[in-house]
């Protein structure tokens, strides 16, 4: 993602075709890990240490715009609003909305991170319909297209690859849409003594957590799938975190599978305290269109 201009729709799909046809991570044992290890780690190729510190740099002056430009905050908040009021929208992103949350603004969320949650149609509307909103954002929301798109290419492998022995797993996944159903989540965390993300399992299909900014030092994940406990939690190894041309992304489950009776169990996981003023991440979420997860319990209690 280059520092001085913002690629356009036509270059964008040109660049992840390239990275694509070129740069296809081996996961011909994706189950096994998921399974084992209760994680992947992929080599991420596309994307580089200089790419997410561009992203995180103006994710930071997206959050300033929103604190001291109330029409461009009101014009997001009504995109929001006009995405979820369509039904077909609701169902197939399973109620996640296209969201900015502020814990100073909205008094639920209790925990001190700031986050907004990019989807692809509610991109395609502001682009509509809300041109301020796109042109204010700078390069923020193209740059997250560009994650959106590779992360697509990345779950289609993904699922193509477990298909073997998740028979169906395909077809679920994508439903009756031509394109997977990716939610993806930017997040920056505030200075913390406490758990930020309590031991807890995502609603996903799949999540591929791309990044973060702290030398991966907060991320904790439960390699026994079968079996959690808080006590199991540790920093995965990473193979890639040191490499220059590369970047350590990580594969986990969510418990949309087990609801599916997918023989692949949710990886228990959570965000320690953060010693920074600031820790940023970047996570895609693979979503089952259409799937009730209003019931399914993430937090993790131990018996």
């Amino acid at each position: 993602m280059p520092k001085v201009f913002c690629f356009n729709d036509k270059f964008m799909v040109f660049i992840v075709t390239l990275l694509i046809t070129f740069n296809v991570f081996p996961c011909d044992k994706t189950y096994e890990n998921l399974q084992q290890m209760g994680f992947l780690e992929i080599e991420n190729v596309d994307l580089l240490r200089r790419d997410y510190t561009g992203l995180y740099r103006e994710y930071d002056n997206f959050i300033d715009l929103i604190d001291t430009d109330k029409e461009f905050f009101s014009a997001l908040s009504r995109s929001e609003k006009e995405f979820v009021i369509d039904v077909d929208n609701c169902v197939r992103y399973c109620a996640a909305p296209p969201s900015y949350r502020n814990p100073n603004l909205h008094s639920k969320k209790i925990n001190n991170r700031i986050y907004f949650q990019y989807i692809k149609e509610h991109y395609d509307l502001i682009k509509q319909d809300y041109p301020d909103v796109l042109q204010k954002s700078g390069c923020f929301l193209n740059h997250l297209t560009l994650v959106d798109q590779i992360s697509k290419k990345y779950f289609a492998t993904i699922i193509a690859s477990l298909e073997s022995r998740c028979p169906g797993i395909t077809k679920i996944f994508y439903g009756n849409n031509k394109e997977l159903t990716v939610v993806t989540k930017i997040v920056r965390y505030q200075k913390t003594q406490d758990w930020h993300e309590k031991p807890h399992f995502d609603k996903s299909g799949l999540t591929i957590i791309w990044d973060n900014d702290d030398n991966h030092q907060s991320l904790m994940l439960c390699k026994d799938t079968k079996n959690p406990t808080r006590a199991g939690l540790e920093l995965p190894t990473r193979l890639f975190a040191e490499s220059i041309n590369s970047t350590s992304a990580l594969l986990i489950g969510g418990l949309c599978l087990k609801a599916l009776s997918y023989d692949i169990k949710p990886t228990l996981h959570y965000v320690g305290p953060i010693k920074n003023e600031y820790r940023h991440s970047v996570i895609s979420f693979l979503l089952v269109p259409g799937i009730d997860t209003s019931a399914m319990q993430t937090e993790f209690i131990e018996s």
